[in-house]
Parts: structure tokens; sequence; C-alpha cells
């Protein structure tokens, strides 16, 4: 079962991320759409061990971002965090709690955010990834046997893909390559975070510099 997690409550974002749950719900690639006034049904809870559950978080993420971003704080172009418009990586793994999640029924979350993968070459050196945060917090909290999958590069998500207009896909990300922005399947752009942040680091890297070398037609026209 996948479920669809947006942890806020901001009527542009239910709206949107509603919208794109509609669009999967109907091919089954999504069967719940959980958001933070859910937590007094703790529907989580409800998910069935002996089946292979995904948690799918919603929202927006930079490059080494230590929070996630609403749907409206992302359109007003806010930079500062704020109460009901970020949450941080350990802010999101109690929000899950609350909403009953289990470790022995969730086997994976795919942060399914902008940048959610990337680091940041800060001043100071390179600051972590949220996916790489968020493993962290989720080992913190006695939830280090789920798996945490972070994405490279701008996602792009749909209802429903749009073959006639060369997008076949439901979501996508787009990156610059040697020739250009281009535009990779999800699946091709996402890795698995392991809450180390070198080792993180490394496979974000090189999964960057596969991007930049890429040569060749995507399927996806932008």
């Amino acid at each position: 079962m996948k479920v669809l997690v947006y942890p806020f409550t901001d009527r542009p974002g239910l709206e949107k991320y509603m919208g794109i749950f509609s669009g999967w719900s109907i091919d089954n690639k999504a069967c719940m759409f959980v958001d933070p006034r859910d937590i007094r049904h703790h529907p989580l809870s409800y998910l069935r061990a002996e089946q292979d559950n995904t948690i799918i978080i919603l929202g927006h993420c930079t490059e080494g971002s230590g929070y996630l971003r609403s749907q409206e704080s992302h359109q007003r172009g806010d930079v500062e965090e704020g109460p009901g418009q970020t949450l941080s990586a350990s802010q999101l793994v109690s929000l899950l709690r609350d909403l009953g999640m289990h470790d022995n029924t969730v086997s994976r979350i795919k942060c399914m955010n902008c940048n959610s993968g990337m680091y940041y070459e800060g001043l100071y050196g390179p600051e972590a990834s949220f996916a790489t945060r968020f493993k962290m917090a989720l080992s913190a909290q006695g939830f280090g046997s789920i798996a945490v999958l972070g994405y490279m590069g701008s996602l792009v998500l749909m209802p429903r893909p749009k073959p006639k207009d060369g997008v076949p896909h439901r979501k996508f990300a787009i990156l610059n390559t040697s020739q250009g922005k281009k535009a990779f399947r999800g699946k091709m752009l996402r890795f698995s975070a392991i809450g180390y942040e070198g080792v993180d680091k490394a496979t974000a890297d090189l999964m960057q510099k596969i991007v930049r070398d890429f040569d060749g037609d995507t399927g996806i026209k932008l």
C-alpha cells in the first residue's frame, strides 16, 4: 500500500496534493491521503504488517535543507522557518508517530520533495540533505529499520501522465546535464539514504555526475 502524507494543513497544499492523490488513486498508485488533521484517527496504525507499505512524504525542500516547507510558504517565497509552515526532520518523525506509524508495518518512506537527497556546499562545508537528516531522526526515535529514499533535482508530480504531450510518467525530476536541462524518471534519481553524511553525500555526488554526463534521450519532453 502506498500512502501519501502531506504534513501541513494550508489550503493551497491540501488542494494541490489531494488533486495528485485523486489522479494516482485511479490507477492504484496511491491508496490513502493523510495530513495532520487526521491525527486523532491514527490512520497509519491500520496498515497491515504483512503488506509492503510505503509512505510518500509531500511538500517542498531545498538542497541541504534541515526542514520541509508547505505549499503556501513555498508560493510566498519564504526563506525562514515558521510554525505550521515548516517541519524539521525530527518533527516530521514525531508527526508520523502521532499519525500511528509503526516500523513493523512501514518498510520505506520516500521523501518525494525537490532536492531531498541533495547536499549543499555551504560556507563551512557540505550541509546534509533532508533525506539524510530524516533517516538519522528516524533512527534516533526508534524507527531505524525503515528505509528512506531521497531524490535528486526538481521533482514534478502530476495527477496523471500525458503521453500525447511527451510526459508518460506521473513523476519525474529535472536536472542539468552537459546538454542542458533534461527530465528523468523519478526512480532513476533516487537512492536509499543510510543516515551517514559521508556515504550519502558520495552517493548523491555520483548520481549528479551520471546525470551531468548523460548523453541521450530520457523519453520525457520538457
